[in-house]
């Protein structure tokens, strides 16, 4: 579960009138990891963070959370999403879309610098939201290290990997003509 959810889950708790130590348990965490999320959901939510100040302003509260829960870009590690607006010189995070991200390919990502773990978890995310990176065959050394490695993964865990190590194996091949 990413933190801003469990942000979300420990001041929905907090408004509807619980302690910090009930919201956590609630999501399996502890009083202090509570406070430390409730604290950054508020922040990123512009609301207060203090608890008497939540439960006197539960509506606003509870209307920003659905708010967050409705959006997309929740979905999205917080961290990975705001490296994404920074690469992509975005005003703010708030403007990062599947939409936006689905014109980009995997090896300009890599090439802005976002770490390959964030390129499988943009991609994921593009997924879900019924779009993709753009599509093409990796090109250079990183990418086809990238590649290597991710089939390398599959194939630890393993997945039947024969058809695209050939698929590799190919454009490698076409790379030394």
């Amino acid at each position: 579960m990413k933190s801003n959810a469990r942000g979300a889950i420990v001041l929905r708790a907090i408004a509807e009138g619980k302690t910090l130590n009930d919201a956590g348990k609630s999501i399996g965490v502890s009083g202090n990891r509570a406070s430390q999320l409730l604290n950054r959901i508020c922040r990123e939510l512009d609301l207060p963070s203090e608890i008497a100040d939540i439960r006197r302003h539960k509506e606003e509260c509870i209307k920003k959370i659905e708010g967050l829960e409705n959006s997309t870009l929740a979905e999205l590690h917080p961290k990975i999403a705001e490296n994404l607006a920074r690469v992509l010189r975005l005003g703010k995070v708030e403007d990062l879309t599947p939409e936006y991200l689905s014109n980009l390919s995997a090896s300009q990502l890599l090439t802005a610098n976002l770490t390959l773990v964030a390129v499988a978890e943009a991609q994921e995310w593009l997924v879900k939201n019924g779009t993709s990176l753009k599509r093409r065959p990796p090109e250079g050394n990183v990418e086809m290290q990238a590649a290597q490695r991710a089939i390398s993964t599959l194939d630890a865990f393993q997945f039947d990997t024969t058809f695209v190590r050939s698929q590799l194996q190919f454009l490698i091949d076409c790379d030394d003509d």
